[in-house]
């Protein structure tokens, strides 16, 4: 095991597999390794429900013949079962359809950055997980947490493809899960759940941000009650819920979404798509839970997206850029949503009537950016002040507006680790009863 942790082992695993894919007949290919060690505490309401140390071992095989692409996935790397998986690579490869993009890149990599812990401290970590039982059982009697774990990970991906191009990048993180609903009597809540990744570990994860506002929803969500009649009114995007949406519009500026003609906002590069006081930044170094380089090796950097409203990119990674003939942005994608200049008291006291959305359950808004579905985990708001829980209520509108209706950014935000945000406020949602 100890020479899986040595950088050169994993790129030797992918450039190995890379040789068999040629042998097997490939005219290029491309193989990603990854190791990955955890340390994972598992907990519920009573107890730690199980302890444990896992490895995992794996390969994703992408090879070319003839312009056609063939990729499959193993676990392991003994030599028999990657022989068979860059077969069946190629197989498929002969039974696709030939793609101009298919290629791969052949310039050197610039070297990706490796960091965080390689071993946690365990008996830390268990404690932890003692204390955020113990306080949430004194805090909050009536919320009951299953399902939860507080974990390390440790993992290495390495790169490499047959034009002799390599990429390696280790991370450590810690990563709490947390799912919870509230039980009082015939009183009961849904389930929420909240996460976190970090660089370092945490003695308090009871304090965490994330986690700290998912049992405080959770506790203040008892009695939920419908809105009073259907209007068109504020939709407040808690960092939680803007997490999801940002996917959203980073999806609507794809290169997909370009290559499929599936966006409002093909010719809108260097336009005003949101309100001034929006910025959707790509910022993996802000992240602690940012990946080190994308699918071809290319490491991850900053990038704009909207900035003070305006689309300055689009979000084109290798294999688009080659299909849109434009140059290439990024291959990753982890969001900064950059905060806004009003406070948060003062975003909800200026709200007449709208709703705090907390979850969105729908389905991926249509080719316009309609969307339509039900928000959970939500409260209602009127003449400034959140007047309660809601029952599940639907929501409707367009993405499109939403961006150009935003009319408050707040200065808060949260950092999830993979994600960080703030509060945005936005008009002209129609919300109903379910």
């Amino acid at each position: 095991m100890a020479l899986a942790l040595d950088p050169s082992v994993g790129v030797e695993v992918a450039a190995d597999a890379v040789d068999r894919a040629l042998l097997a007949g490939a005219d290029s290919a491309k193989v990603m390794h990854g190791y990955q060690q955890q340390f994972e505490v598992n907990f519920d309401t009573h107890d730690v429900t199980l302890v444990r140390s896992t490895v995992s071992d794996s390969l994703s095989i992408t090879v070319f013949v003839d312009g056609c692409r063939g990729a499959t996935e193993l676990t392991g790397r003994g030599h028999d079962a990657v022989d068979r998986a860059v077969k069946e690579a190629v197989t498929a490869a002969r039974a696709g359809q030939p793609d101009f993009a298919n290629v791969l890149p052949e310039d050197p990599a610039t070297e990706a950055v490796s960091d965080g812990d390689e071993v946690p401290d365990k008996e830390q970590m268990i404690d932890a997980v003692l204390r955020f039982i113990s306080a949430v059982r004194d805090e909050y009697p009536s919320l009951r947490t299953e399902s939860s774990a507080y974990a390390f990970e440790c993992t290495w991906r390495s790169y490499a493809n047959s034009y002799g191009r390599v990429q390696h990048a280790r991370r450590g993180r810690y990563r709490v899960n947390v799912m919870s609903s509230g039980k009082d009597g015939e009183r009961s809540t849904s389930f929420n759940h909240g996460a976190v990744v970090s660089e370092r570990p945490t003695a308090d994860l009871a304090t965490l941000v994330p986690i700290h506002r998912l049992l405080e929803d959770l506790a203040a969500s008892f009695d939920p009650q419908p809105v009073p009649a259907t209007f068109v009114g504020d939709l407040i995007f808690t960092p939680e819920a803007l997490s999801v949406a940002a996917g959203t519009i980073a999806q609507a500026v794809s290169g997909m979404a370009l290559i499929r003609k599936g966006t409002p906002f093909a010719d809108s590069l260097g336009k005003a798509i949101a309100a001034p006081s929006f910025s959707l930044l790509h910022q993996p170094s802000a992240l602690a839970g940012s990946t080190p380089f994308d699918a071809e090796g290319f490491a991850n950097g900053d990038l704009d997206i909207i900035r003070d409203g305006v689309l300055s990119n689009f979000l084109i990674d290798w294999y688009s850029a080659h299909r849109l003939d434009r140059p290439m942005t990024t291959g990753c994608t982890n969001f900064v949503v950059a905060p806004g200049e009003t406070p948060l008291e003062e975003l909800i006291a200026s709200t007449d009537q709208g709703i705090l959305l907390g979850r969105f359950s729908g389905g991926m808004p249509n080719q316009k950016l309609d969307f339509s579905g039900v928000a959970k985990s939500s409260f209602y708001v009127e003449g400034g002040k959140v007047r309660g829980p809601l029952s599940e209520t639907m929501i409707a509108g367009n993405f499109a507006d939403v961006l150009q209706q935003i009319r408050a950014v707040s200065r808060e935000t949260v950092d999830f680790g993979y994600f960080s945000g703030p509060w945005v406020a936005a008009r002209g949602v129609t919300i109903s009863t379910k």
